[in-house]
C-alpha cells in the first residue's frame, strides 16, 4: 500500500477525520483509468476511415479506496457521506493526492460500498470503500 492524502466528501482519511490528523495508510485502485485526462474512441466509417471522438469526463469508472486501519468514528463519518449521497441521489467529491498526482472526481457509492476485515477496540482493519465516478 502507498500513502495517499485522501478526502471523501468532507472527511479526511486520518486518525481524526480532520485535515491535521495522522494520515491513514491507503491505496486507490482504478485511478490509472482517469489518466490521460481525455478519453479517446476511434470509430471507423463504412469506407474504413478512422474518426476520433474525445470526451473529457470519465464516468462509470469503478474506484476502490483501501485503508489499512480506520478509527470507528471516522468510519461512521464516511458512511454518513455515502448514506447522504444515496438518500439525496447526489454525488460527492473524492480527492486523492499521491504518487500519481492529484485527482478530484465526483463519485457515487457502489451498491456494496464498504467491507472490512476486522473490528477490535474501536479500530477497523482492512477497510475498502467502493464507488463509481459520476
Amino acid at each position: 500500500m502507498r500513502f495517499n492524502a485522501i478526502q471523501i466528501g468532507s472527511v479526511y482519511l486520518t486518525s481524526t477525520g480532520l485535515v491535521g490528523g495522522k494520515p491513514c495508510k491507503t491505496s486507490v485502485n482504478g485511478l490509472q483509468s482517469l489518466k490521460p485526462a481525455k478519453n479517446k474512441n476511434i470509430i471507423k466509417a463504412i469506407d474504413g476511415t478512422p474518426f476520433s471522438q474525445f470526451t473529457s469526463l470519465k464516468k462509470g469508472i469503478d474506484l476502490e479506496v483501501s485503508i489499512d486501519w480506520l478509527d470507528d468514528s471516522v468510519f461512521d463519518d464516511i458512511n454518513d457521506v455515502f448514506d447522504d449521497s444515496d438518500d439525496n441521489e447526489a454525488t460527492f467529491a473524492l480527492v486523492v493526492s499521491g504518487d500519481g498526482g492529484t485527482f478530484t472526481v465526483n463519485v457515487v457509492p457502489n451498491s456494496d460500498y464498504v467491507i472490512f476485515d476486522k473490528f477490535a477496540n474501536g479500530i477497523l482493519q482492512g477497510v475498502k470503500y467502493r464507488m463509481v465516478t459520476a
